[in-house]
């Protein structure tokens, strides 16, 4: 995060791209309605201790979703704080 604040070689970016990321997801508001749609298994890893996207924050997605969900002992940097955890969930949902 800190390298893409600070841009390429040292130059800022025009743009604080985090800032954007987060205020077009703010709103976007059909989510659930897409979601519903989907007729696909899908499977959410989550991250029990995330507090940017808590597991109970995600209820209205996975009942969309008709979703099954892993839970992993982590934060939301999943892959970084349980790789292990998350290659095991992935390898769960896909078998």
């Amino acid at each position: 995060m800190r390298r893409e604040l600070a841009g390429v070689n040292g130059q800022a970016a025009a743009v604080n791209l985090f800032h954007h990321d987060f205020s077009v997801c703010d709103r976007y508001d059909h989510g659930l309605q897409a979601a519903a749609q989907v007729r696909c298994p899908a499977t959410l890893i989550l991250g029990q201790q995330d507090q940017m996207t808590s597991p109970r924050a995600t209820r209205d997605l996975v009942a969309a979703l008709k979703a099954q969900v892993s839970l992993v002992h982590a934060g939301h940097s999943l892959l970084a704080e349980a790789p292990d955890a998350v290659l095991a969930a992935l390898r769960a949902a896909l078998a």
